[in-house]
């Protein structure tokens, strides 16, 4: 797998005959220890800055610990901090599209503290809202997953429409500490005026949650153009906090039009 492909110069399309991914970050090159500045950049096409973790070494590159020669991303959350200035968080940015796919794999580490829960990455488009807005205030939508208490598993959305000011939640499945897990979904934006939008969520291949008739937007200039690559505690309050430091481990980011289920 190709790392840190990311076509910021092709054409705006709805369908496009697109083949290889527009994203696509193995860690595979990279050397173990802090994530370089310029290996950053040519990863996810941005200069990392405060919110990502690098300069604080919270978001290194580390030795998967079930394969210690596969280098993948691990990232820190420091004990008794929330929020997104307190782990990783940045936004990338790949050719626009109505339909894309997106799959990474994830592992918390042994002895995990899930507390009340945190965020982890999801597409986006438009503004990309987060962050307890009101409905008709944003123009986009994410669509990040969270764990929740005991290691449950919630699709995370905000969109036109929705319910919740801080995110509509679904539940989806559990995550277990120790373990690779492989998380696809796929999102394809309604037609404007119409609730003809969906997303489906897939855990290790096996389809866990599908939300038909959806409004995503309701500009034609939204699109899905990036990744919401959030991972932190909370909550807006300390009671999301975790009482020690825990890691987390991410390889395989592939954004495709193509699905990249077997």
């Amino acid at each position: 797998m190709k790392t840190g492909i990311i076509a910021l110069g092709l054409a705006v399309t709805g369908a496009s005959a697109q083949t290889e991914p527009v994203l696509s970050v193995d860690f595979n090159d990279r050397a173990v220890g802090a994530y370089a500045t310029a290996d950053f950049q040519a990863d996810w096409g941005l200069v990392p800055s405060e919110s990502t973790g690098l300069a604080a070494g919270r978001t290194v590159i580390a030795a998967d610990p079930l394969d210690p020669a596969n280098p993948v991303l691990r990232v820190t959350y420091p004990a008794g901090l929330i929020g997104g200035n307190s782990a990783m968080t940045f936004t990338t940015r790949f050719v626009p599209s109505t339909s894309y796919w997106l799959q990474y794999r994830v592992m918390f580490s042994p002895g995990f503290a899930w507390v009340k829960g945190g965020k982890l990455p999801g597409l986006g488009g438009g503004d990309f809202p987060t962050g307890c807005l009101k409905d008709g205030s944003f123009d986009g939508f994410s669509t990040r997953l969270m764990w929740r208490a005991q290691g449950s598993a919630w699709a995370y959305l905000y969109h036109p429409g929705k319910t919740d000011d801080c995110g509509d939640n679904y539940a989806m499945s559990r995550f277990e500490a120790g373990r690779w897990y492989t998380l696809t979904q796929h999102i394809a934006l309604n037609d404007i005026g119409k609730a003809n939008g969906s997303l489906v969520q897939y855990v290790d291949g096996m389809e866990v949650l599908r939300l038909d008739g959806r409004v995503w937007r309701r500009s034609d200039a939204v699109r899905v153009e990036g990744i919401k690559m959030d991972t932190f505690f909370g909550g807006a309050t300390l009671d999301w906090a975790p009482p020690t430091d825990q890691m987390v481990y991410f390889d395989d980011f592939v954004v495709s039009e193509k699905s990249p289920l077997k």
